[in-house]
């Protein structure tokens, strides 16, 4: 069933690869789920790093599927346990790249081994020797950590769990059932890998009390009980077809991801390190007979002599013409001597430039860190050391500023290797490595490497002190930007407090104003409209008609009074709605027969339109009227020669309805749009004919107060067109008085 899961696992993402699609196949001995989990951040990280290619994680359960897979060539990366990378090296050709650094107790490792346990109340079992006629318990035969490492440790001892111990039983699972059965007193003792026993501990799962390690060993800097010696941790290797360029872009991203980097966490690791030496893990396989080794030192006499009876000859002679030459021997094997001391050379040149590239990561990783200068220099140093630890001729020493960091038993010397440090191209610091070589002699070899070691360190100290710079640039900019802002909002408010002071009193004094000038402007209406009517003040046409114009001037005074009144009144919150149930029809033909006389003063044509659907609709009638006769008036004024308005009503969603007011006039345009409906400002292509400017103002201001929102579209000079919509009922206005009589 797991190889059928995988098989279609594989067929899911084939049905969409697609060029530079990066498969890395994961051992996820914790199933498909959990692996995913686990390890799809990393390839996202390699996707971003790397951006020509896309990388996808393939969890494979199966150990055998894994092997299968491998040798199909159906992945560019694998991911796995050290026994099962040594096993596809061996048979699929794949290369180890990079060594995964583990996360344990937020610590970074390397290694890890084996702890066999048993119950802590077991008087009868102390080490390995009396497990012997026990029962013993294991995750899985093929299990590195969880089996193999302690079954070569068992042998070493004598034991041979096959036949010593009354039952070998694998729960084939996860190792925490490794754990509950001895637990559980359903085995006497069994094997997990390091820090099982302490993970369970701190998450609660287990009493660490409640066991007892057997054969337990002391390792520097590994601060878990195990039972066995430690080997090295998973690595990431590459299959024989991958390139050896994208080999190294991989590896490269892998060495520079930062420590805590979501990948690494989802992961539960630190990071990676340059490639471990997984010779251990070779002996280990050898020396047990299994996976490539199974058939190591097996020889049947009948099958050699029929399959190699032609080499066995040969090797005869061949031994006999060495015997007759046994001096050429000697000397080429004194030539392979030295051929092997010259490659040996080339081994330790190689692992010193494994060592500097280590280093080199270590100090970007420390610079990457949000810490003082102090701090990382200090850290810097520790850095160096460590890897110059094997050296006792060579003192380091870091200066910065004022500041000074020395090496161990730090000792001056007249040879030095020295390196500036700059910060914002200002020298700030040095770094230097005094050589004391024996009798004066210098290992030039080694002061050639290190001497490009330490100006890379250099330069490094540099750009992190640049960075350093920049941020606190960056930061005091932000810091005087904020006071900047700050100070210009309480600016702002001040002005916004002064303008509203100021419209406030404007509309006091408009509302006073108005008042004040109605009672005379009455006054001149009256009289002229006497004088009209009196036969004695009409001796002459031209008399008749200057009173005409008096009556004309007043009327469109007291006009023009009324409207800044009721402007003034909606926008102080004076002005009182009075609700009640308005006939649609019956409010349009009252209103278009006001506009009737000016329509055929400028021969415009009125149209109305109602749909089936409105009858109705409560709201202030008054109101309602006067915002359709100034929309009106303006249809009328600005229309062309024996044009149209229509006014169309209809009813919308949520029971609202929507008056339009359309006509053929010439439009207006986007500038003259955004002025509109401020006050006093007159937009007609005749100012002296263009209103009092505030005609819109107010009404928009009364279409609000009804609970509805006005708008206007046009089209330059093919007319212009207002709607607005009211619902039927009272809004919800707190500024606005409003009562449900019939009068004001």
């Amino acid at each position: 069933m797991k190889f059928k899961f995988f098989l279609l696992f594989i067929l899911l993402y084939s049905g969409v690869a697609q060029a530079g699609l990066i498969k890395i196949g994961v051992r996820a001995h914790n199933g498909v789920s959990q692996g995913l989990q686990q390890w799809q951040k990393t390839a996202d990280y390699l996707t971003k790093a790397i951006p020509e290619h896309e990388f996808i994680i393939v969890p494979v359960v199966g150990i055998e599927d894994m092997l299968t897979a491998v040798s199909r060539n159906e992945f560019d990366f694998v991911l796995s346990n050290p026994s099962m990378a040594v096993e596809l090296e061996m048979r699929s050709g794949v290369t180890q790249l990079v060594t995964l650094i583990n996360n344990r107790q937020n610590k970074p490792y390397t290694k890890f081994g084996s702890v066999i346990f048993t119950r802590s109340d077991r008087d009868d079992i102390n080490d390995l020797g009396d497990l012997k006629g026990k029962s013993f318990v294991a995750v899985s035969p093929k299990g590195f950590g969880g089996w193999l490492v302690a079954l070569r440790e068992l042998r070493h001892l004598g034991i041979m769990p096959e036949k010593d111990f009354s039952k070998l039983s694998f729960s084939n699972s996860l190792q925490q059932d490794v754990v509950y059965s001895v637990l559980n007193k359903e085995n006497d003792a069994g094997v997990v890998r390091t820090d099982m026993l302490e993970r369970m501990a701190a998450d609660g799962l287990i009493n660490f009390n409640d066991f007892k390690v057997l054969n337990e060993k002391v390792t520097a800097n590994f601060p878990f009980v195990h039972s066995t010696e430690l080997y090295p941790e998973w690595p990431l290797s590459k299959s024989k077809n991958t390139s050896s360029n994208l080999a190294q872009k991989v590896s490269l991203a892998l060495l520079t991801m930062p420590e805590n980097h979501p990948a690494a966490k989802a992961g539960k690791y630190i990071g990676w390190t340059v490639v471990e030496d997984y010779q251990p893990v070779r002996e280990l396989l050898k020396e047990l007979k299994i996976g490539p080794f199974e058939d190591y030192g097996k020889i049947e006499i009948g099958t050699l002599l029929i399959n190699y009876l032609y080499w066995i000859v040969l090797v005869i002679g061949l031994m006999l013409f060495f015997l007759g030459v046994g001096i050429y021997v000697i000397g080429l094997n004194r030539s392979l001597e030295k051929e092997k001391l010259k490659q040996e050379s080339y081994n330790q040149q190689l692992e010193e430039k494994m060592i500097e590239l280590n280093c080199l990561y270590r100090v970007s990783s420390i610079l990457e860190k949000e810490e003082s200068p102090d701090e990382c220099f200090d850290q810097v140093i520790t850095v160096l050391k460590d890897v110059l630890h094997k050296r006792a001729d060579v003192a380091l020493r870091l200066a910065y500023k004022h500041q000074e960091f020395l090496s161990e038993s730090f000792k001056y010397s007249d040879y030095k290797l020295s390196s500036e440090i700059r910060e914002n191209k200002f020298l700030v610091g040095v770094v230097e490595l005094y050589y004391n070589g024996i009798d004066g002699d210098v290992d030039a070899d080694f002061v050639k490497e290190i001497s490009v070691l330490i100006k890379e360190v250099s330069i490094r100290l540099s750009h992190y002190l640049d960075n350093r710079h920049a941020e606190n640039e960056l930061h005091n900019i932000n810091i005087e930007l904020e006071k900047r802002v700050a100070e210009r909002t309480k600016e702002l408010i001040k002005a916004k407090e002064s303008a509203e002071l100021a419209s406030k009193a404007k509309s006091q004094f408009m509302s006073k104003m108005s008042h004040e000038l109605r009672t005379p402007l009455n006054a001149i209406t009256g009289f002229s409209q006497l004088l009209m009517q009196n036969k004695n003040c009409r001796a002459d046409e031209k008399t008749t008609d200057q009173v005409n114009e008096i009556k004309k001037a007043g009327d469109y005074l007291l006009f023009l009074v009324s409207d800044l009144l009721d402007l003034s009144k909606v926008e102080s919150g004076k002005y009182y709605l009075s609700y009640s149930n308005v006939e649609i029809s019956e409010l349009l033909e009252d209103t278009m027969f006001q506009l009737q006389p000016l329509a055929d003063e400028y021969n415009i044509t009125l149209k109305i339109s109602v749909a089936n659907n409105v009858r109705s609709l409560k709201t202030d009638k008054m109101v309602l009227k006067q915002i359709l006769s100034n929309l009106g008036v303006n249809a009328i004024k600005y229309n062309r020669e024996n044009g149209q308005v229509d006014v169309d009503v209809t009813s919308g969603d949520n029971n609202v309805t929507t008056f339009s007011v359309t006509d053929t006039g010439f439009g207006f345009t986007d500038e003259q749009k955004s002025l509109m409906f401020n006050e006093f400002e007159r937009l007609g292509r005749d100012t002296s004919e263009a209103g009092t400017g505030i005609g819109l103002t107010l009404v928009k201001n009364l279409v609000k107060s009804l609970g509805g929102e006005i708008q206007a579209e046009s089209i330059m000079g093919r007319g212009a067109r207002f709607w607005f919509d009211i619902p039927n009922r009272p809004p919800c206005n707190k500024s606005t008085n409003e009562t449900e009589n019939t009068g004001r």
